[in-house]
Order: C-alpha cells, then sequence, then structure tokens
C-alpha cells in the first residue's frame, strides 16, 4: 500500500528558499578557500614548484617536509645520545648510602 502526501504549491517551493542564507555561501567559499590554501601548501612541498620550498628540497628529491618547522624549534634529528659522564648521569645510578 503506497501512501501520498497532498502538499499545496505554495508549501513546496518556501521550505527549499528558506534554508539558504547569503551567510551560508560565504562559509562555504571560505571553507574551499582555506582547503586550497592547505592542498597548496603540500602540493608545494610534495614537488618543490618553488613558492616556498625549493625543487631540489622537495619530499619526492629526497627532502624532509618538516626541516623548515623543526629547525626553529631546536630539535635535531636523529636525537643527540646524553653524555655518559656527566654529573647527572653518575647521580642517577649511584646507590643511596
Amino acid at each position: 500500500m503506497a501512501a501520498t502526501i497532498d502538499r499545496s504549491a505554495g508549501q513546496a517551493g518556501a521550505t527549499i528558499t528558506e534554508g539558504r542564507r547569503p551567510v551560508g555561501y560565504v562559509w562555504a567559499a571560505a571553507r574551499i578557500a582555506i582547503g586550497w590554501i592547505f592542498l597548496w601548501a603540500f602540493l608545494d612541498k610534495t614537488f618543490g614548484w618553488g613558492f616556498a620550498t625549493p625543487s631540489d628540497r622537495a619530499w619526492i628529491a629526497g627532502g624532509s617536509p618538516t626541516t623548515g618547522f623543526l629547525k626553529g624549534t631546536g630539535w635535531r634529528w636523529p636525537a643527540p645520545a646524553p653524555p655518559s659522564d656527566s654529573a647527572a648521569c653518575r647521580s642517577c645510578s649511584a646507590t643511596p648510602g
């Protein structure tokens, strides 16, 4: 048994146009613009198109995509081993008396 819904002509068109406001289009455009910015940064790091990454430091040419970021943090890769003869190491291995 099939059920049918009787709608008047005035109701059918009103519900579709009321939900779309101009602010929705602004948010959609902002979302696409931000997505494009992140996509461009990824592709530039991957292929070295020359905007922020030269082609010789591209990811596909053997470069690291995080080198510039990690350079500012003081992180060194690989991490250096702690010195074996420092005072801190001797105090850690000393047995309590």
